[in-house]
């Protein structure tokens, strides 16, 4: 999968969608914000909890918010 960072500033809060992912920019662990299970990062910093519908952020200076970009979008 290939990805373009969408934004890193969070102060409106912590969007998801079904084709955006969060990565953590300590342990390099990229999760999809739609899991459809709870998942959270190798170092621990975030974690996706789906049975609160909640993301909890230790830092969130160490993440950033990621949209896949599909190969035929990258030649449009």
């Amino acid at each position: 999968m290939r990805f373009k960072v969408v934004n890193d500033d969070f102060a409106d809060g912590f969007p998801v969608g079904s084709d955006l992912y969060y990565e953590c920019l300590t342990c390099k662990t990229i999760v999809f914000t739609q899991t459809p299970v709870s998942g959270d990062c190798l170092c621990g910093n975030f974690e996706i909890d789906v049975g609160y519908a909640r993301i909890s952020v230790k830092d969130v200076t160490k993440i950033r918010l990621l949209r896949r970009v599909d190969s035929k979008s990258l030649f449009e």
